[in-house]
């Protein structure tokens, strides 16, 4: 059990966990995967149900900090912990908020877990021995025109004011779930991809076949839409909307394109109005770019959007903790990279000459 590696996601509505023992082959992390790379874990690869714990509804800052505060941390800490056998064993830990990303890994000290790591995106503060950059270019991919890529159309350069530049993202840019699952994804399938993420936002994440991040585009996630359809409905009609609730799978989503019951229509026009999101914004991003990718779907409402839809390849839940181990593997027998002062463009080539016999396209993945 001292060699097992314990691969831990915290996002903003659930953390995943997947238990890696010597010889695994990929993770298997809470709930069983809808189709894709995820189904293809090894039979020493030992599941953990996710744990849901929604920041998406603190809504000020205050709010956010009082949720993030000891209590979530301890909770998440504790439940960590329970997958390590006399607490032996190596922790790998990612989390969309860095602040209890650091929290948590404070806990797990304190509980007398030993070994522990992080994945920061690049740019953090803090990088040091355990704090690790996530091993994933930003910008300056090789496919298709640059011209649209410069105009701004989408591209590195306009990915916020967390971007730093010299084809790196920088802290607050994107989220480490986020790079994670394009990673994962990219490592995977070995050509160009969009990773679809649906949860308190809905992002597309699209990836060149060299793995390098080349764009984003973000909306607001079904929640949001359903509380918004309320707010905006009560402010504007003077209409009582109900606060909907998230249907909790695809089964109770209401049947049909519309609707006379008014909790059921602002349903549907939410749901309808993401696919509608997904399915243009990936034709922008391909027309853009010059990029054809494979679309993959991941986040807690992924099934729930996207699982019928014909654009989207495959559902994987467990993508981030694809890219975790990724990660993992690149870190550990890339030091030489890590170190070295190769561009953006020469780090890619590099990583494709030494990766190209492990990236293979499984079109029944």
């Amino acid at each position: 059990m001292d060699d097992c590696l314990l691969l831990v996601l915290i996002g903003r509505t659930h953390t995943r966990r997947a238990r890696v023992m010597p010889g695994g082959t990929g993770p298997s992390a809470g709930g069983t995967p809808t189709s894709g790379p995820s189904a293809q874990a090894g039979p020493d690869l030992q599941p953990a149900p996710a744990l849901a714990h929604d920041l998406s509804q603190a809504g000020s800052p205050a709010e956010l900090a009082a949720r993030l505060g000891p209590g979530l941390a301890i909770e998440l800490a504790a439940w960590i912990k329970t997958a390590l056998v006399n607490g032996r064993g190596r922790v790998l830990l990612a989390a969309s908020d860095d602040v209890l990303g650091q929290r948590v890994a404070r806990q797990l000290t304190a509980l007398g877990i030993e070994h522990i790591s992080r994945l920061v995106p690049s740019g953090t503060p803090g990088l040091s021995g355990d704090v690790h950059a996530i091993p994933l270019v930003v910008g300056g991919g090789q496919d298709g025109p640059a011209g649209p890529l410069d105009a701004g159309h989408m591209g590195a350069g306009h990915m916020g004011a967390g971007h730093t530049g010299a084809g790196h993202v920088g802290a607050g840019a994107v989220g480490a779930d986020r790079l994670l699952a394009a990673l994962g994804a990219s490592a995977r399938l070995g050509q160009a991809v969009a990773v679809v993420d649906a949860g308190a936002l809905v992002t597309i994440d699209l990836c060149d076949r060299h793995g390098v991040l080349a764009g984003s585009a973000l909306a607001p996630g079904l929640g949001a839409m359903l509380e918004a359809t309320h707010n905006a409905a009560a402010r504007s009609l003077g209409t009582q909307v109900p606060l909907v609730a998230r249907p909790p799978a695809a089964a109770a989503l209401p049947t049909g394109n519309m609707s006379l019951d008014v909790a059921d229509a602002a349903v549907l026009g939410a749901v309808h109005a993401l696919r509608g999101f997904v399915r243009y914004q990936v034709e922008l991003m391909a027309e853009a770019s010059g990029l054809y990718p494979r679309v993959l779907a991941t986040g807690p409402d992924a099934a729930l959007l996207l699982e019928h839809d014909e654009l989207i390849e495959h559902v994987v839940p467990d993508l981030g903790l694809i890219g975790m181990l990724e990660a993992w593997r690149r870190l550990n027998t890339d030091d030489d990279l890590a170190a070295s002062n190769l561009s953006p463009e020469e780090l890619e080539d590099e990583l494709d000459t030494r990766l190209g016999a492990g990236l293979t396209e499984d079109d029944d993945a």
